[in-house]
């Protein structure tokens, strides 16, 4: 028996050579484009997705973990890195400034080329989980040191040992067609998965705070829970409609599994390391397969759906949980009535803004609480957990009126409202179609976060990670097309 965190990937780290994997080494930001192919359309699927961009950029300084995870030492050396699979592609996002513009004028935009990776194995890090895991078993996460690895005419299977699975317990997943990316910005976790074969998606934004561990034990650990709860409709091909309820239940038990062996690992770890019991993470998840979408949120960070009827409109489809909201505020004071500093300096006993987050057990249970160094413990009153986990779940039906759908963290918001943020996207897509809308969307965010702070932009961004976060978060950005709009930097 070991802790979920300490024991993740012992015996698959340094396998680098199987993952495709690009580095920045001027760590800034990332940016990475798919293209749905052609021979996966269909005439009547015209509101399903065509294009997926996205872009992340960092404010924090990297910060390695403070436990063994199956992210390798290499991989955490730069506060932005990315990886996918061979359908994705992927760029650092250097500037350069247009001829003839100005020093520090945000006419100046991301130049790099679009890179596009020779063909590589992705078994290794796609099956760095067990998928097929049975649901007789208690733990959804399951530890890749206990999977075995069989070859099966050249190719890696995973067994599982379960011989009530149906498939005699081996699981393929390069079968299903899967590609996949993953990348890190500071403390933010970016996770997108691909099928292709059975036309869904996933994309997983996770926001930290305090440290990575959370992030990267999301990153590692919530798509494979999410699979496991739902994969009787995920490997579904007939486009009937599953039962609606049951879907966002699934991703809220998934959540909720996720967090109960990540705050397990913590218990079994605390004495060594107190400080995990204050890490924690915003959670963003998006699940769409035909037309349903699926949501769910903990913290702030947003889904916005662009949409045309008569004109543009920006349509938030998830809810926000931190202390600006006063039904937030409210649960909290009422749950926690012998407690008036329950909500003291506009945070939850005075320390954190959100509401709601996975992990920071700290202010979920008083055995954590009791477990960190004197300056950091809150006065914490009764047994009660002062946040929770508990998500924000919606589903939405696509239209042909629904354009194009934007998943960020809370780093973008802060400067755009969500009109400004769909119309900006609107606004590139037809004047700049030779760069994609995410890199165009932070960098416009980040001009605001500069001129805010009184200095140029390139000023901005030469201050080091770490003390930038001074004056912008760390921005994580997914932008979904439902047009088919291929911006030709991505070709």
């Amino acid at each position: 028996m070991g802790n979920g965190i300490g024991k993740l990937c012992l015996c698959s780290t340094g396998a680098g050579n199987t993952s495709r994997r690009h580095q920045n080494n001027n760590p800034f930001g990332n940016s990475i484009f798919y293209i749905r192919p052609p021979d996966t359309f269909s005439d009547d699927d015209f509101t399903t997705f065509r294009s997926l961009s996205g872009a992340s950029v960092s404010a924090n300084s990297s910060t390695p973990p403070s436990t063994v995870t199956t992210i390798t030492t290499t991989e955490m050396d730069s506060s932005a890195s990315f990886e996918s699979s061979t359908s994705f592609t992927s760029s650092p996002m250097p500037l350069q400034q247009h001829a003839g513009s100005s020093a520090g004028s945000c006419s100046a935009v991301w130049c790099s080329p679009t890179k596009k990776f020779p063909r590589r194995n992705l078994l290794k890090k796609i099956l760095k989980r067990v998928v097929s895991v049975s649901k007789k078993k208690k733990n959804a996460i399951v530890n890749v040191c206990d999977v075995n690895l069989q070859e099966v005419d050249g190719e890696k299977y995973m067994d599982n040992d379960d011989d009530d699975d149906e498939g005699g317990g081996l699981f393929f997943m390069g079968s299903e067609n899967l590609q996949w990316a993953q990348g890190r910005a500071g403390e933010d976790r970016l996770h997108i998965v691909i099928s292709e074969k059975y036309k869904w998606v996933f994309v997983g934004i996770y926001d930290g705070f305090n440290g990575p561990d959370a992030t990267d034990y999301l990153l590692e650990n919530l798509f494979f829970s999410v699979y496991d709860q739902l994969k009787e409709i995920l490997l579904e091909l007939d486009e009937k409609y599953p039962n609606l309820d049951s879907v966002l239940f699934s991703l809220s038990e998934a959540l909720r599994k996720t967090e109960e062996a990540f705050m397990k690992s913590v218990d079994e770890m605390i004495n060594n390391n107190s400080v995990l019991a204050m890490m924690g993470s915003c959670v963003l998840v998006m699940l769409m397969k035909g037309e349903d979408v699926y949501l769910m949120n903990v913290g702030d960070s947003r889904a916005v759906l662009a949409t045309h009827h008569h004109s543009l409109k920006s349509l938030q489809l998830t809810m926000e949980h931190s202390t600006l909201i006063k039904e937030e505020v409210c649960r909290i004071r009422k749950e926690h009535a012998d407690d008036p500093s329950a909500i003291s300096k506009g945070r939850v006993k005075g320390y954190l803004n959100v509401t709601r987050a996975f992990g920071a057990g700290f202010l979920k249970q008083p055995k954590q609480n009791n477990a960190i160094l004197e300056a950091f413990k809150v006065n914490y009153i009764g047994d009660s957990p002062y946040i929770t986990c508990s998500p924000s779940l919606h589903h939405h039906r696509l239209n042909p009126s629904d354009k194009f759908l934007i998943l960020c963290s809370d780093g973008l918001h802060q400067y755009f409202t969500n009109e400004e943020a769909v119309a900006k996207v609107e606004s590139f897509i037809t004047l700049s179609p030779e760069i994609d809308p995410a890199q165009l969307l932070i960098k416009e965010a980040l001009c605001r976060a500069a001129k805010k702070a009184g200095m140029n932009f390139h000023k901005l961004l030469d201050i080091p990670q770490g003390e930038r976060r001074l004056y912008h978060d760390d921005i994580s950005i997914v932008i979904i097309s439902f047009e088919g709009k291929i911006w030709r930097s991505s070709i």
